[in-house]
């Protein structure tokens, strides 16, 4: 378990959180807890950097094991930088990514138009094995690939001598 003066450090960044109305628990960045690119609260702790929700999820769930590569923390609330224990559940990489589904927070879910600009709804939207593609632009692509294969077999047939 921990000694007094890491205890202590702990009890602190529990103080010196913000509680939000949906439960969520955010610490406030001041000397000693600084955040990630991706929002994750970060502190020091015995000489070795920890996300905050990491360590938190190392004291509350008896099965964590933080050398394990396949056992992440999963955020239920979907807020990066939560440390309620209660938010916040043990499962693998896939486990995650699924639930990221089942809440619609795929990049891809979210796009409304293709890279060239068309609209990715309605008549225009095909899904093939999950993947959502632009009609038109499947369309035009089919199309150079046939007009190559055409091109392709005509010179194969009279060559330019």
């Amino acid at each position: 378990m921990i000694n007094t003066p890491e205890l202590d450090k702990i009890i602190e960044i529990c103080e010196k959180s913000n509680y939000l109305s949906n439960g969520c628990i955010e610490p406030i960045i001041y000397k000693g807890v600084y955040r990630d690119n991706n929002n994750y609260p970060l502190i020091t702790f015995k000489g070795r950097s920890w996300r905050l929700h990491r360590f938190f999820a190392s004291q509350h769930f008896e099965e964590f094991d933080d050398n394990d590569p396949n056992q992440i923390v999963m955020h239920l609330c979907d807020n990066p930088a939560c440390i309620n224990v209660e938010h916040l559940k043990l499962g693998t990489q896939l486990e995650n990514i699924q639930d990221r589904d089942n809440k619609g927070r795929h990049p891809n879910s979210l796009k409304t138009h293709c890279i060239r600009g068309h609209i990715l709804s309605g008549t225009n939207l095909i899904i093939n094995n999950g993947n959502r593609n632009c009609k038109i632009c499947k369309y035009a692509s089919a199309k150079r690939r046939y007009s190559t294969a055409k091109r392709r077999r005509y010179y194969e047939r009279y060559p330019r001598w």
